[in-house]
């Protein structure tokens, strides 16, 4: 309790670990120790996110937010499970979430909204002949309204179709669930269950946590850049003088270096990404983190690069198992000046 309060302390700017008579860098290692372990205990008590998703960093959430440390405003542009927003020891006070993909927003919009239908359509047994049919309807032209509405009404949300979407990424193997090379894939099959499939779950409490949770996440569908202008970065009207302003960048890896198809929308953005990365990383309210692949963008030495393996469990599906497993080994992420351990 003594090292969160010191941590907090040193956080807010009060700085009592640098009024002690240690050398300087000791005091960095000791801050370094400090918020390494709280992050990690907190991790233990993360809240998980309902569905399975390609590149999801939950398993490292407190190694990022060990760096991003307690930032005002948090920003993350492509959300994907959402895993490392729900997995902030210290809630912001402003938190915004975007993402391309329709059926994503419509899901956080749809639990904010009303928890107990999602889950009426959520909790539901793993039937395949159900898992092909909502699959072609979800991606059929029947389908084209609600697309249309997610992308011109802020306000708007589908609770049957984001339950139908949420069941069917879980029960789906290798998360093809909304993809055309899906379509006729059988259900994952191999553990007992997946997420929310799984026997004797909850699916209603998961789902209230989750609203409770992402009440005041601003919840945004569209382009990434959207979301990092100035004005909704170190710019916004909201962030107080000293406060923080962390963005975490989890774009679809370069397509060369990777299997093609991962994402129900691909794009090939990544070089964009880090070149705005860049550009921002001087700011002093920035901290930002880049995900990749080691060798995908020349990020200067003064950037720290933290590498982590994945399990590799989505390798056995790619076309290219061999480079499946070897990308498992390459991942990185990219963590600008201002962030915590990389300023040492």
């Amino acid at each position: 309790m003594i090292e969160r309060l010191i941590w907090d302390q040193e956080v807010a700017g009060l700085n009592p670990v640098s009024s002690t008579k240690l050398p300087h860098h000791l005091k960095k290692c000791l801050l370094i120790c400090i918020s390494l372990d709280i992050y990690a205990d907190m991790q233990k008590q993360q809240i998980k996110s309902p569905h399975p998703y390609f590149g999801s960093k939950r398993r490292i959430v407190s190694d990022i937010w060990a760096r991003l440390g307690d930032v005002e405003n948090y920003i993350e542009p492509f959300a994907g499970s959402l895993s490392v927003l729900l997995g902030c020891p210290i809630i912001s006070k402003i938190e915004t979430a975007n993402d391309y993909d329709c059926f994503i927003p419509n899901f956080w919009r749809a639990v904010q909204a009303d928890a107990n239908e999602v889950a009426k359509y959520a909790d539901y047994p793993v039937l395949e002949a159900d898992l092909h049919a909502r699959h072609r309807w979800l991606i059929s032209p029947a389908a084209d309204e609600f697309r249309k509405q997610m992308s011109l009404n802020p306000n708007y949300y589908d609770a049957k179709i984001a339950g139908w979407w949420v069941w069917g990424m879980n029960a789906s193997i290798g998360i093809t669930f909304c993809k055309q090379r899906g379509l006729e894939c059988k259900p994952f099959l191999s553990m007992i269950g997946q997420g929310i499939t799984t026997p004797g779950v909850d699916v209603l409490s998961w789902f209230k946590i989750l609203q409770e949770r992402t009440k005041k996440v601003r919840v945004c569908c569209g382009s990434w850049e959207r979301v990092c202008t100035p004005p909704c970065t170190y710019k916004n009207k909201s962030l107080s003088k000293n406060g923080m302003v962390g963005v975490f960048l989890d774009p679809p890896y370069l397509v060369e270096n990777r299997e093609d198809k991962l994402y129900r929308i691909e794009t090939n953005i990544f070089n964009d990404v880090c070149v705005w990365a860049m550009e921002n990383a001087s700011h002093p309210k920035m901290r930002i983190a880049v995900c990749g692949y080691d060798g995908d963008y020349p990020f200067p030495s003064n950037w720290e690069r933290f590498y982590w393996r994945t399990t590799g469990g989505f390798s056995s599906l790619a076309k290219d198992k061999e480079r499946g497993k070897e990308n498992s080994k390459k991942e990185t992420i990219w963590f600008s000046p201002n962030c915590i351990i990389g300023k040492v």
